[in-house]
């Protein structure tokens, strides 16, 4: 079966990343998607490095700067506008060019997410107000597997997996198992991580 490619061009700030993808739109047609947690928010042009109006002209760009600052962007919900944004470019013959590399948004398009019903509200409630030491040993008997596995003192993963055992009376490990809506079966990923200039490297290291 014929897959349609994607490219990824990963790495921290300042690596090149944008300029690697603006050379590629220059030798064919391609769609910059936006990979990076940060820069899908509007007001965080500077400080996430987001290209600007000049080299956004010279190729599309998707799903940068669309967000309001005050709404949170879920891993979900990005890989939703991401999936129709790569679908609407290989019906246009383009080349999608995912750029960021935010590690979560990447795992959540390639392989799906985990579909956990609504949390009840009581229950969230309930479990949260737990000591994290009384969470976990709840759990232990609730779902042994989740509690041999995670740390007693991780407060966060801890009640995630209580909450969700509770309300929905299913361990979580079973919901994660049945991730959907991923689309690493039907392309072929060309990955591409690009290292740090040298002096980046050496201020850090100084």
């Amino acid at each position: 079966m014929n897959m349609n490619p994607v490219a990824l061009i990963a790495g921290p700030t300042a690596s090149g990343k944008s300029a690697l993808a603006l050379a590629m739109a220059a030798h064919g047609p391609v769609t910059i998607v936006n990979a990076d947690s940060a820069q899908v928010y509007a007001d965080l042009r500077i400080l996430s490095a987001r290209p600007d109006e000049a080299e956004m002209a010279q190729a599309p760009h998707r799903l940068f700067g669309h967000i309001d600052g005050a709404i949170a962007c879920s891993a979900a919900r990005w890989a939703a506008e991401a999936t129709r944004e790569i679908d609407t470019a290989h019906g246009q013959g383009r080349l999608p060019v995912l750029v960021g590399g935010t590690g979560l948004y990447l795992r959540t398009l390639l392989d799906g997410i985990a579909p956990v019903p609504e949390i009840d509200a009581q229950v969230r409630a309930t479990v949260r107000a737990l000591p994290v030491a009384d969470a976990h040993a709840a759990l232990a008997c609730e779902d042994p597997a989740a509690a041999a596995r995670l740390h007693p003192g991780d407060t966060t993963r801890v009640a995630r997996a209580l909450e969700v055992v509770r309300s929905t009376g299913r361990p979580l490990a079973d919901w994660q198992a049945a991730r959907v809506g991923g689309i690493g079966g039907r392309i072929t990923l060309a990955p591409l991580i690009l290292l740090p200039p040298r002096d980046w490297l050496a201020a850090r290291c100084d």
